[in-house]
């Protein structure tokens, strides 16, 4: 049996995301993270860790870090989001909430258990903040890069293998 389950994320009550809908009045905020926001491949690049050559070599002796010293903050992972915002007004029926999509097929008695890649293919339209806009960043330190969400409307929801392109499920909104 293979399932293979995945939420769109509550934004409700996060500080972050009523910042960036900009004085817009929402009830609830849902939406997914897009990583690796700036590249220009769909596929994954390679896991450095399992190619040696690309490793970065660790050093003869690591340096041990004072108390006094700052210590270097990770980047954050998620800095582009596609969020919609659903108004007081909007069909509660539009809102996933708490239910996952999730799909699941009976493999043959004789397949194999391999580990298998999906994708998220997400159709919709782009849609605006109460300013017509249609992308808000926010910046909370300079040093670091910016939190951004693209107001959408979702219309599907797909579910691919990533490896054959084969379509094995979707959702409309």
């Amino acid at each position: 049996m293979l399932r293979v389950s995945f939420h769109r994320q509550s934004w409700d009550a996060d500080p972050l995301f009523a910042q960036i809908a900009g004085g817009l009045t929402y009830d609830a905020a849902e939406g997914f993270w897009i990583e690796r926001p700036w590249t220009q491949s769909e596929q994954c690049p390679p896991d450095p860790a399992s190619n040696p050559a690309s490793a970065t070599p660790t050093p003869a002796q690591p340096q041990e870090a004072t108390a006094d010293e700052p210590q270097p903050q990770a980047l954050p992972t998620n800095t582009v989001a596609l969020v919609q915002y659903f108004s007081p007004e909007s069909p509660r029926t539009l809102r996933r909430g708490d239910r996952p999509y999730t799909f699941t097929v009976k493999l043959p008695a004789d397949a194999v258990a391999t580990p298998r890649t999906f994708r998220i293919k997400v159709s919709g339209r782009i849609d605006a903040f109460a300013d017509r806009q249609p992308v808000h960043c926010v910046v909370s330190d300079a040093a670091r890069p910016p939190v951004c969400g693209i107001a959408v409307e979702f219309g599907e929801i797909v579910l691919e293998d990533a490896v054959t392109g084969e379509r094995l499920a979707g959702w409309t909104s």
